[in-house]
Formats: structure tokens, sequence, C-alpha cells
């Protein structure tokens, strides 16, 4: 596809649970549009699950998706919001020079289609600003150290509790703090 300022690959994907064969075709995708410099739009059904992406649990497919991500700096555009059922498995791939030209992502929830998963929309333009991505290798993660800091921050947060609709706010910088200062990040 070409637009008057990028040239990328558009692809839908749709990856069967356990198929070894649909997820090769994947990798070679990304493995051709890496070598030729072309960014990529990574459309589709993955039937991939796994935090990374906001999902509650991670499954072999979404094992291999977000080591693609970790190792290709692919991002997922996705929002957290469930795409199908309660799951997040519709995924929205792009390469880092795309994720600027991406806007109003979101999950259609007032359209019906003959399909259990959700309609997703999103714009792409020019590149509106560098979006900063904060993205996270938890393989490197220091998790005994985490539980104890989130265990420090969620008892200082229990002691401050008030009615205040900062509570939320409060509570999820708590937790996301020793991430940071454990440099989880990659």
């Amino acid at each position: 596809m070409y637009t008057n300022s990028a040239k990328f690959i558009v692809a839908s994907v749709y990856i069967p649970p356990n198929d070894a064969t649909m997820m090769k075709r994947f990798f070679e995708i990304v493995r051709e549009a890496e070598k030729d410099s072309i960014p990529l739009v990574l459309l589709g059904d993955f039937n991939a699950h796994h935090q990374y992406w906001g999902d509650g649990s991670a499954n072999k497919l979404g094992n291999l998706v977000q080591d693609v991500l970790v190792s290709t700096g692919l991002i997922v555009a996705n929002d957290k919001t469930p795409t199908r059922k309660e799951n997040i498995i519709d995924l929205t791939i792009v390469s880092k020079e795309i994720l600027g030209m991406i806007s109003k992502w979101k999950v259609e929830n007032e359209v019906f289609l003959n399909s259990d998963h959700k309609l997703i929309t999103f714009e792409v333009g020019k590149s509106i600003e560098d979006k900063v991505v904060e993205k996270w290798d938890l393989r490197r993660a220091n998790w005994d150290e985490w539980k104890e800091r989130c265990s420090e921050e969620l008892g200082q947060w229990l002691e401050e509790r008030s009615e205040s609709e900062e509570i939320y706010m409060r509570f999820f910088s708590r937790l996301w703090n020793p991430c940071y200062v454990l440099q989880m990040r990659y």
C-alpha cells in the first residue's frame, strides 16, 4: 500500500488455534518485510492470548507472537478492549514507523457482524506525532522483588485509602511503579 508519505504492507491474518503452518507464514511475512525495510500493518484473528496486549492469559500462539514482537520491534496497536467475548485475540500489529499514522483505533461494539468477533476500525494517515511506546520484556523481571514492591505499594495504598475518584489512578500507578523502578523495559 502506498500513501503520499509512506509505503507499507497490509496483511490480513488468520491463524487457526495451534496451526504451526499459518504461524510459519506469519513469521515469513514479518521476515520478508524486515529484510526489505518495509513497514507492516498486520490485522486479524491470531487466536493468540497474551498479557502483553492485555489478554488475561497466555497460550502457545500468544507466546510465539510475543516473541516476534520483542525480536522485531513490532507493536500491538490494540487498546486492551476485548475483541471476542472477553478475549483479545484480534490484533492490529504495526511497525513503529506506522504507529504514529494510526488514529481512531477502536473496537466497534454497536456493529454486528455475522461473527463472534467484534469489528476493529482505525484510520491511517500521515504521522501525527511520534508516539512513545513502552514495551517490557517480562522474561527479564525479578518477580520476587516485584511481588515484594507490589506488596509494599499496595499496603501503603490501603493505608491512604479514601473515597475519592483518584483511588483507581493511585492504585494503578502504585502497581506499575515497581516495574519502572526495576527497569523491565527493553
